[in-house]
């Protein structure tokens, strides 16, 4: 059950795996659904630095209003940029073959940095690559995201422990950590 009623899973059934920069873990046949009202900020069928799709959305509702999430590898945006999704639940995001691993619908979600252009975690302090105390906190950050939402969350193998202090104080508040 999600942490507010008008919140939406955004990975209905998914295979969650390891938290890095984002979380990982592979889509159902319902795809990546929109968790509430949001705009579609960047969407790419395909990009070299993830070897498949590359989505950034904007919330435009809740606790989260202004912060952007992406949706990236194996997942294909259904909307191009500057849609707003006005209904929270609605499939964003179908699944499509992951470059890196050749699994279909194999994804990797987080925190999307300010300009839209890269995840969150490669703008922290101290970022040095996926599995960094930088990625780590910023990924954790999605994983308890998707957790308020109703989702499945996956786990942290990294032996690091999130610094929450690194995070954007707005996130923090909202995620109340």
């Amino acid at each position: 059950m999600s942490r507010f009623p008008s919140w939406h899973n955004p990975v209905p059934g998914w295979s969650p795996s390891r938290i890095d920069q984002g979380v990982d873990g592979t889509l159902t046949d319902k795809g990546f659904c929109a968790p509430f009202k949001c705009k579609v900020i960047r969407s790419v069928a395909y990009t070299p630095g993830w070897r498949g799709g590359w989505m950034v959305c904007e919330i435009l509702y809740g606790p989260f209003t202004g912060q952007a999430f992406f949706v990236a590898e194996g997942a294909k945006s259904l909307f191009p940029a500057g849609h707003v999704i006005e209904k929270g639940g609605t499939r964003i995001a179908e699944r499509q073959n992951n470059g890196y691993n050749n699994v279909f619908g194999n994804i990797e979600c987080g925190w999307a940095a300010p300009n839209a252009a890269q995840p969150l975690s490669q703008t922290l302090s101290g970022y040095a690559g996926d599995q960094s105390v930088a990625a780590i906190t910023a990924g954790t950050a999605f994983n308890i995201f998707i957790e308020q939402c109703g989702g499945q969350g996956g786990h942290n193998g990294s032996g690091h422990i999130p610094n929450w202090g690194l995070l954007p104080s707005k996130l923090r508040h909202a995620l109340g950590v």
